[in-house]
């Protein structure tokens, strides 16, 4: 037979499974005077009162809200480790930008091997998508990875999401 204690330590694990799956496993729609947050293009956490405003509503319908700072986190982690990554990029490529349309240009991007769990590299001449995240040489993006793998991997897996 179990004592009192474990059954109240059973109660409490199974609660905070509860919570988490309320917190991460459906969106989050707030009600008139819930306080939720929201996590900007920078990582900041903005705390809120729902009220129903045109902003709000379109901040539900575009992002997703958190019912509490700690739900928040991770997300802000990654657009933190996003702005930090496509910073240092622009530094590295010193203004150059891929051009799509010459297909001669060398255009090289940083991705993630699943099979491996290793941040890979490859070149792109027609793959025209998040241009701000090419470099321009084969020598840059493995300097970006020695850098900052911590930030690379959290930007393109999103971990612990």
């Amino acid at each position: 037979m179990k004592t009192k204690e474990e059954i109240k330590k059973e109660i409490a694990k199974l609660q905070q499974e509860l919570d988490n799956y309320d917190t991460y496993k459906r969106p989050f729609i707030p009600s008139e005077g819930d306080t939720f947050y929201w996590v900007n293009a920078t990582g900041g956490i903005i705390q809120e009162v729902y009220e129903n405003s045109e902003f709000q509503a379109g901040l539900i319908q575009n992002r997703p809200v958190f019912r509490t700072r700690e739900a928040a986190e991770p997300h802000a982690k990654v657009n933190q480790a996003t702005l930090a990554v496509e910073r240092r990029i622009a530094e590295l490529n010193d203004g150059w930008w891929p051009d799509f349309g010459d297909s001669n240009q060398e255009k090289w991007a940083i991705g993630w091997n699943s099979y491996s769990y290793a941040l890979v590299w490859s070149t792109h001449t027609w793959q025209e998508n998040l241009p701000q995240r090419y470099l321009k040489s084969e020598k840059l993006n493995k300097q970006l990875i020695e850098e900052m793998p911590e930030e690379l991997k959290l930007m393109i897996t999103g971990e612990r999401l």
